[in-house]
């Protein structure tokens, strides 16, 4: 009697661990302590950062790229950059937060508009300066020439403050179309349907 059981072959590509019925019939699920994440899924209205309700939403635009090639970024600047088009994996979602995350990222937009006002007075002194300096025939002063650089920098750090995303996801790898999400609160996982547990 011949033996109908598929051989193995060592030359054969890595199969994903997710259940092939899970992977095709749901957009979100955990893999014990990790989430899981189809491209184009409608996320509950939880916090993934308080576990807590999330009356608020932002969409949240990050880049993952697998970890080795910042370790050509540390040792080889010219081939990261050839590679890294070729690496890197776009991650767009609608993100559901709660109250805290909002606060804190509120306080934030304000510290970065405070600098940005800061920076625009600073700039616009540094103009009216030159407008005196030319009516009295003067030289600009170093302390003078310095807004214009202060004003600038500051300008620039309060733009990134205040355009910051209000949470980061912590993606561990993106395989194909799903999302792995590490650092998730366990009241988020625990509504969800373990993977693992389907396996044992």
């Amino acid at each position: 009697m011949s033996d109908l059981s598929p051989s193995i072959n060592p030359y054969a590509p890595p199969t994903s661990s997710i259940p092939e019925t899970l992977r095709h019939a749901s957009y979100l699920w955990r893999e014990g302590d990790r989430l899981v994440i189809r491209f184009g899924a409608k996320l509950p209205p939880y916090c993934m950062v308080t576990g807590g309700p999330a009356p608020y939403s932002h969409p949240i635009c990050q880049i993952w790229q697998p970890k080795w090639t910042y370790v050509l970024l540390v040792f080889a600047v010219v081939p990261y950059f050839v590679l890294s088009p070729f690496t890197y994996r776009g991650v767009e979602l609608m993100v559901p937060f709660g109250k805290t995350i909002y606060r804190k990222h509120q306080r934030w937009v304000n510290v970065g508009i405070v600098l940005m006002l800061t920076g625009g007075l600073s700039i616009i002194g540094f103009v009216a300066s030159i407008f005196v300096a030319s009516t009295m025939g003067q030289w600009l002063s170093v302390p003078v020439a310095m807004l214009l650089v202060g004003g600038v920098l500051l300008f620039l750090v309060g733009l990134q403050i205040a355009s910051r995303q209000p949470m980061r996801l912590d993606i561990a790898k993106v395989e194909e179309d799903l999302i792995f999400v590490d650092k998730v609160h366990p009241d988020y996982l625990a509504r969800l349907p373990d993977v693992l547990d389907r396996r044992r």
